[in-house]
């Protein structure tokens, strides 16, 4: 059996698929949460419309720079990677996420004690003076002694005196070794020269 709605525009009777003036739109064409209840006036939506999509008869796609439910949520709030392109549905990062944050449209940061690309760099891992002070994008933290970077994993190098400090070079070795690869290099020549005029 079929259900039939009055229209109030022309007191034309609408099925159950129609709405609107002269019944011309389709239910099936709205974008509805949840109750597909189709008012044969203006084809409103019981419950309002599926993320990305407003109006009464939530046909219209968010304007460009929003998406989500309602089209509240604004592109630039996002903190994608490289492209901004925003989908009205989710708003979708198309290169994921900048360091320390997560999620479709990468507005979540990073669960306690992670951080980083992706959120899979462990804070424990790192050898900070403060262990539980640590950012959500980069995991910077003042560094223990003997280790280095921003978050504190790259291990020093440690010099013959025990040192960590880069080791200082001797200006004598540096004259003496050109010196002698001047040397080696006139040698060589010399040689090469003797050579082909024996030959000859």
């Amino acid at each position: 059996m079929t259900i039939t709605f009055i229209s109030q525009i022309g007191l034309r009777k609408c099925n159950n698929n129609t709405y609107g003036a002269g019944c011309k739109k389709q239910c099936h064409d709205r974008n509805c949460e949840g109750s597909q209840y189709c008012n044969a006036k203006t084809g409103a939506c019981k419950n309002g419309c599926k993320p990305g999509y407003t109006g009464q008869d939530c046909t219209t796609v968010c304007p460009i720079g929003r998406y989500g439910i309602g089209c509240r949520r604004l592109c630039t709030d996002r903190n994608c990677k490289l492209s901004q392109k925003c989908h009205h549905v989710t708003g979708n990062c198309e290169e994921g996420c900048s360091p320390g944050f997560t999620g479709i449209d990468c507005v979540k940061e990073c669960r306690p004690g992670f951080y980083g690309p992706d959120c899979t760099s462990n804070c424990l891992n790192r050898h900070c003076t403060l262990q539980n002070d640590c950012n959500n994008r980069d995991g910077a933290c003042i560094c223990k002694d003997g280790y280095q970077g921003v978050d504190c994993t790259v291990k020093k190098s440690v010099n013959i005196d025990g040192s960590t400090k880069p080791a200082e070079i001797n200006p004598t070795w540096i004259i003496v070794g050109t010196v002698l690869g001047f040397v080696i290099g006139i040698c060589i020549g010399v040689c090469g020269v003797m050579l082909v005029s024996r030959l000859r």
